[in-house]
């Protein structure tokens, strides 16, 4: 048959042009048997460009098509991403639910790119093992926004020691301490005394559990960085890498389960607007690790290479 196949559905090829016209052109699509095999991603894609007509005119109905072509959860999204990938020029391929793209015939493929609707969940395990990987998200709208994922090595370069011997009362409800020798971004001046916050005194205490935001805290204290409350933010942390006269370099916000991605997304934009990098923090096998999400503005401009 000089004409096309996917998924048992057979096609003939519109406007008088070969299955290699197709190929070639659409840079999709293998010959076989003088046939051009397509998977289901390419058949709609051709469907919709008119170059292919179903020899079954049930399958002329497009509701009817798509129904036999995207039978799993998440797979209109993925398409909708694979499209616009292809409308761009990339060679796109699937695997499971994930796209790689290239721009040329024989450079490498990049990715995993994966696709998100708004209001759909992720956790740190997930972020961190396909680091790093490009989040296309569609809202409700159709829309897309791209983020790129990396796995980041956090080290400080603070070198004020905070001392291990501080005195610590407690005052009205809250901890405090007289000591004057401990660095000025430690604690909040109060008369004559440092009203310490609660990770402050838990770190003197060694009351850092595991899991907790208390050793999330102490763990960062000890990778030398400078520790604040990130709550104006809407995170756990803002964290200063040397000094605290300048601006905090990260909001940091710890994942202790699944999360609805909008709000990520959320944490992104306001990172974004306050001039701070937004890092997501886990554990995975009791090691405190971390993630970086930015949000690409124009993925097919600026990471041309790199998708």
């Amino acid at each position: 048959m000089d004409g096309a196949i996917c998924s048992g559905i057979f096609f003939n090829i519109t406007g008088n042009k070969s299955p290699s016209f197709l190929q070639n052109h659409y840079k999709l699509g293998k010959i076989v048997e003088g046939s051009l095999v397509l998977n289901n991603f390419e058949c709609i894609f051709l469907y919709y460009k008119n170059r292919i007509d179903p020899v079954n005119p049930i399958y002329r109905k497009s509701t009817n098509l798509l129904r036999e072509l995207l039978r799993d959860e998440g797979e209109t999204e993925l398409y909708i991403v694979y499209e616009t990938l292809k409308i761009r020029g990339y060679y796109v391929k699937r695997e499971n639910n994930m796209l790689f793209a290239r721009k040329s015939p024989h450079g490498d493929y990049t990715g995993p790119i994966i696709v998100k609707r708004e209001n759909s969940t992720t956790d740190f395990s997930y972020l961190y093992s396909n680091t790093p990987a490009y989040y296309f998200t569609l809202d409700e709208d159709g829309d897309i926004t791209a983020f790129l994922v990396t796995a980041e090595e956090m080290v400080g370069m603070n070198r004020e020691k905070i001392p291990s011997d501080i005195n610590i009362e407690r005052v009205g409800g809250r901890f405090v301490t007289d000591n004057q020798d401990i660095p000025e971004w430690y604690g909040q001046p109060f008369k004559d005394l440092r009203i310490l916050s609660d990770f402050e005194t838990g770190y003197h205490r060694s009351e850092a559990t595991a899991g907790s935001l208390s050793r999330i805290y102490s763990e960062l204290i000890d990778r030398r960085f400078i520790v604040k409350s990130g709550f104006k933010y809407g995170s756990h942390f803002r964290v200063y890498v040397e000094n605290i006269q300048e601006h905090a370099e990260f909001l940091i916000h710890y994942l202790d389960g699944p999360e609805e991605w909008y709000k990520i997304s959320r944490a992104v934009r306001v990172a974004n607007g306050v001039r701070k990098r937004m890092i997501f923090c886990g554990y995975i096998d009791s090691n405190l690790l971390f993630v970086e999400v930015k949000r690409i503005r124009d993925p097919f401009k600026d990471h041309q290479t790199e998708i």
